[in-house]
């Protein structure tokens, strides 16, 4: 079969936490200056868990992982 046009749309759209303006006491936060913890947790940003699937596999494996994590570590502050 031939195709006169073929549209591929996913409604996938990346957000990086840089594409967000965040700012910590008013001072602009920039995440390139901070180390990640497993992806999730950034140092100097406190109360900030960032979810982020996998690419090429199910997003909400990795998600639901994250949530975990996050969940368990919530867990051992309190």
């Amino acid at each position: 079969m031939e195709a006169n046009i073929i549209v591929t749309a996913t409604g996938f759209n990346v957000c990086t936490p840089d594409d967000v303006d965040s700012t910590i006491d008013g001072k602009p936060l920039n995440f390139a200056d901070c180390q990640a913890h497993r992806g999730i947790l950034f140092s100097g940003v406190p109360n900030v868990a960032w979810v982020f699937g996998y690419l090429r596999a199910s997003w909400n494996m990795r998600s639901d992982r994250v949530l975990e994590f996050v969940y368990r570590f919530l867990g051992c502050m309190a």
